[in-house]
């Protein structure tokens, strides 16, 4: 980040902002090692997590 704004620098990199909430979803191996009550989802390794459900299936 600091070669962006050096003025003796020849080849100027500017950072790259990415927006929120892209690349936030991941994959569990074996679903069938999961939990749902209500809101709130159990994950392998990871625990209890809350989560918002879109769509009724």
């Amino acid at each position: 980040m600091k070669d962006a704004f050096d003025k003796k620098q020849p080849d100027k990199r500017f950072p790259k902002f990415k927006k929120r909430g892209c690349g936030d979803n991941f994959r569990i191996p074996q679903p069938s090692q999961f939990k749902i009550e209500g809101n709130r989802i159990q994950l392998p390794k990871i625990g209890w997590l809350r989560f918002f459900k879109s769509q009724e299936y």
